[in-house]
């Protein structure tokens, strides 16, 4: 019952949100690995990539302006290591801050040689436990560099967010 409403409510703000497939197909075509999704798979990431976003905020990190577009691109990279296992395997967390550029966590940071830092190492993503996914845009247009077939920070923190459910984050 509870997975009717859930599905229901979902269901409801993507219609209200009025993303279009054209918009969504124009948003991730610069990607290189949507290459391989086709046919059935293709849609059904399209429809899961709409759900995100009907479940999970998009926040400004220092003012940028992010646009819809950048929007259904991060939903849609969230939504690849979850395409087989559904997007419940996000619950637990709310938002996604986006950077325009690598960011300093504002907090201490220990590093490898012992010495404690008054703020963190310059960072282009982060995952939070119960807490949000920090990205860096500059990041995430590299993920769409035509030579670039093996590093994509949003995939990466998606990750980390999974691991969180069991034991934790390992890096």
């Amino acid at each position: 019952m509870f997975a009717a409403w859930k599905n229901w409510r979902d269901a409801r703000r993507v219609r209200k949100m009025g993303y279009t497939r054209q918009e969504w197909e124009a948003a991730v075509g610069d990607w290189p690995l949507m290459a391989r999704f086709e046919g059935k798979e293709r849609t059904v990431l399209f429809d899961l990539s709409l759900r995100f976003l009907a479940r999970k905020s998009i926040a400004s990190g220092g003012g940028f302006a992010y646009t819809d577009a950048m929007c259904l691109k991060v939903a849609t990279m969230a939504c690849v290591p979850i395409l087989y296992l559904g997007l419940d395997w996000y619950d637990g967390w709310y938002t996604v801050i986006l950077y325009e550029g690598a960011f300093i966590p504002n907090r201490p940071h220990l590093s490898e040689d012992g010495v404690v830092h008054a703020q963190g190492p310059v960072l282009a993503g982060e995952a939070w436990h119960q807490g949000p996914v920090i990205l860096s845009w500059d990041a995430i247009s590299d993920a769409c560099a035509p030579d670039n077939r093996a590093s994509n920070v949003v995939i990466h923190e998606m990750s980390h967010k999974l691991d969180m459910r069991r034991n934790g984050a390992n890096g």
